[in-house]
């Protein structure tokens, strides 16, 4: 995946979101799950490797609790 499609699938993922929100209020634990997604999204292959490392988990762990946590 380039640079341009993921920048892409995050903008497309906020506007997502937004629209959610308007419908729906979230309430804080869901709220804060869903910006954990959302930071782990935007993570690039080195992040999520650091990430993985430090958390001693499998980066493909780190990207799934990306994708689980997404709104």
């Amino acid at each position: 995946m380039n640079k341009t499609d993921s920048l892409m699938e995050r903008l497309e993922a906020v506007r997502l979101t937004r629209e959610m929100e308007q419908e729906d209020p979230v309430d804080a634990l869901s709220q804060s799950l869903y910006e954990l997604g959302g930071e782990l999204a935007a993570l690039d292959d080195n992040g999520v490797v650091a990430l993985a490392d430090e958390l001693g988990i499998a980066p493909g762990d780190v990207r799934e609790m990306a994708r689980s946590y997404a709104r």
